[in-house]
């Protein structure tokens, strides 16, 4: 790379201009949506990435959603709208990539998986809630993770996620025998694979192992990650088995909210 443009990269006076010619941006698209509450239930993808533009120009990475305006904005919505976002949040970090640039002054070149971390809070606080987890919620809470199985910080020996990948799973796991498990268990199985290949694809690609081994030692997914996520796996995993020996609760007409 020629010097003048090395130089022009790491001219930490002009990143700070483009920084806050940024952040001074987001925050007036952000006033603008504050003014106008309703369009996050209308837009939730929209309302998802605004959020996640405040929190990275907020540097205030240690702080809870309600420290930003569009975390409030979003908190205070309805049950549903808040269930929409964060179906968006796990749509989008489908097709985020995994290495975004910095917008940090001090740092250059890129930084791993940080959609996930910045919308690893609001994701925690959108699961916090007291209201029936009926199952086409939690079905489309699996399938948003069957999407996203992939999105795992690989390492050796062990994986990690960086969105609240065990939080969620727990989270169906928790009221799973609420809903009809006939329902529900082709989901649970339909993420269970997602998990499989995606485990057996890094298992070859990043820590070499050959295809055929790879396949076997991904029908235990669990082993390859850190102690957090592998519970959230091994209880689901639980939960499967069990619903298949049991009768089927789910045989009971369920309420019309579902």
């Amino acid at each position: 790379m020629p010097r003048a443009r090395l130089m022009e990269i790491v001219d930490e006076a002009k990143r700070q201009r483009l920084i806050n010619a940024q952040r001074a941006r987001v925050m007036r698209i952000v006033d603008r949506w504050v003014a106008r509450p309703e369009a996050v239930g209308l837009h939730p993808r929209e309302a998802a990435i605004l959020y996640l533009h405040e929190a990275i120009h907020s540097n205030r990475h240690k702080d809870a959603p309600d420290a930003l305006k569009m975390g409030r904005l979003i908190l205070a919505a309805s049950e549903s709208v808040r269930r929409a976002i964060l179906l968006a949040i796990l749509k989008a970090l489908a097709h985020a990539p995994l290495d975004a640039c910095t917008w940090q002054v001090n740092v250059l070149g890129d930084l791993r998986l940080v959609h996930d971390f910045h919308w690893n809070p609001l994701i925690k606080s959108l699961l916090r809630s007291r209201a029936v987890a009926d199952v086409n919620w939690l079905v489309a809470v699996l399938d948003g993770l069957s999407g996203v199985a992939y999105r795992f910080n690989s390492k050796y020996p062990v994986n990690s996620y960086d969105f609240p990948f065990s939080t969620l799973v727990r989270y169906v796991v928790k009221h799973a025998n609420s809903v009809p498990h006939n329902r529900l268990t082709p989901a649970a199985n339909a993420f269970m694979e997602s998990l499989k290949r995606e485990v057996a694809h890094d298992l070859v690609k990043l820590k070499g192992y050959k295809n055929a081994e790879a396949r076997l030692l991904a029908q235990q997914p669990e082993r390859w990650f850190v102690k957090r996520d592998r519970g959230a796996i091994e209880a689901l995993q639980e939960w499967l088995s069990a619903a298949t020996q049991q009768p089927d609760a789910g045989d009971v007409p369920t309420s019309s909210a579902e």
